[in-house]
């Protein structure tokens, strides 16, 4: 029984070529055959003149199959061809992109820890002056308590003071 490739169901496979115009589409048929031992029999098994010719035949046109094939895959080449050639003159761009970013990215980086370092002296800077708000204000509360005449204020500021 001789292969019918078009009992089969083969896949297509779609691939996409750039080209000077924009995106074209080339289908690329993949032939699935099935084993050997199922599409003919084993030359060894053929014994009369008319199986010869019959399996010799049945090869004759799988080659021919198998070369219409092949000169549609070669025909289909020069988009693909023609794309790899445009991906490698982009080669030394990527490059220089790829480093590029690597520069930025340890220049941010330098960038971020010095603002870290920045920012916690801001935040103990911001501490030190609550700090000194704290002390500025007793030191006005005790002022306010020297110029009123002594009375019981003093006692329970002079207490507070001490608490702190």
């Amino acid at each position: 029984m001789p292969f019918d490739a078009s009992s089969e169901k083969s896949p297509e496979f779609l691939s996409s070529a750039a080209s000077d115009n924009g995106p074209e589409s080339i289908i690329v048929k993949s032939a699935v055959q099935p084993p050997i031992a199922q599409t003919r029999p084993s030359p060894d098994s053929l014994t009369t003149l008319p199986e010869i010719l019959s399996s010799l035949s049945l090869l004759e046109s799988e080659e021919a199959e198998l070369s219409t094939t092949l000169q549609e895959l070669l025909a289909n080449r020069d988009p693909v061809v023609s794309s790899l050639s445009r991906l490698q003159n982009l080669l030394p761009q990527l490059d220089e992109l790829r480093t590029d970013a690597y520069l930025l990215t340890r220049k941010v980086s330098v960038t971020a820890e010095t603002a870290d370092r920045i920012g916690g002296s801001v935040r103990a800077l911001d501490e030190e002056m609550g700090r000194v708000r704290e002390a500025g204000d007793r030191v006005a509360q005790v002022m306010d308590l020297k110029v009123r005449p002594h009375n019981s204020g003093v006692i329970v500021m002079w207490k507070y003071l001490q608490v702190v």
